[in-house]
């Protein structure tokens, strides 16, 4: 039984995605990546002016049990792609004080933004975590509700290219 699919206002395409290790489902397509974020630094970053990497955008919360599990596979998994042009964008509407605090415990070398003016939305996240992989070419390639195991991380990035 699928749920019956509403879109309730939202201006977006639906777009099936079958990755090998799931069953068929059906999403709405995110927004393209036409906006800009702070890294915990305060650096801003443009995500339209990303071509040219693979680009995995994250959406988690320090609170979340899940995203935490994600957040060192993310980190082995950025380590291993880096130099074949992978970018991890690990966004969170929190403060930058909380994640701060969270990432003094569990330092990542990958980006950490932030997101105080709801680009979660923009995306059309309805849960946490959530990820939307991106080509070299900027073409969304693979949008991943909830989260992943570490295969069907590595078999994600494969769908972009990366080895």
């Amino acid at each position: 039984n699928l749920p019956s699919i509403a879109t309730f206002g939202f201006r977006s395409t639906l777009r099936f995605i079958v990755p090998s290790w799931s069953k068929l489902t059906i999403k709405r397509e995110p927004a393209p990546m036409r906006t800009s974020l702070t890294d915990t630094n305060g650096k801003p970053w443009h995500l339209k002016g990303l071509g040219g990497k693979v680009v995995l955008v994250n959406f988690w919360a320090t609170w979340c049990l899940p995203c935490q599990r994600e957040m060192a596979d993310f980190q082995t998994n950025y380590n291993r792609f880096a130099d074949q042009g992978l970018l991890i964008l690990a966004v969170t509407g929190e403060d930058v004080a909380t994640v701060k605090r969270y990432l003094a415990d569990r330092p990542v070398t990958f980006c950490v933004l932030l997101d105080p003016s709801d680009v979660i939305k923009q995306f059309l996240v309805d849960g946490l975590p959530h990820s939307v992989l991106y080509n070299r070419e900027g073409k969304m390639v693979a949008q991943i509700p909830g989260p992943l195991t570490k295969q069907q991380l590595l078999d994600t990035f494969g769908q972009a290219g990366l080895k």
